[in-house]
């Protein structure tokens, strides 16, 4: 009974992260616009569809953005110049 007390404990302080986590197909973008430095808004066409927050990274203008996976969630990375980046957030535009 302790064990499996100690198992679903353990399972919901990890569930919410789970639950929560904003997840998108980022991979079929046909441009990207920065909103801030560290901010960019992924575009479909003229349709802007997910907009993600970098965490430790800058982008520019000329800077060369590439996804390291099609379908990305918060906390994954993205490519900028080179540099992996973490993502603070990935939020759904539509």
């Amino acid at each position: 009974m302790r064990k499996i007390f100690i198992f679903l404990l353990g399972f919901t302080l990890f569930l919410p992260n789970l639950l929560f986590a904003d997840c998108l197909y980022l991979s079929g973008y046909t441009a990207w616009v920065l909103e801030s430095e560290r901010k960019i808004v992924f575009y479909r066409g003229d349709t802007p569809f997910a907009a993600i927050t970098l965490q430790d990274c800058k982008a520019y203008p000329n800077s060369n953005i590439r996804l390291t996976k099609g379908y990305m969630c918060d906390s994954d990375r993205i490519i900028i110049d080179g540099e992996e980046c973490l993502i603070m957030s990935l939020d759904g535009l539509q």
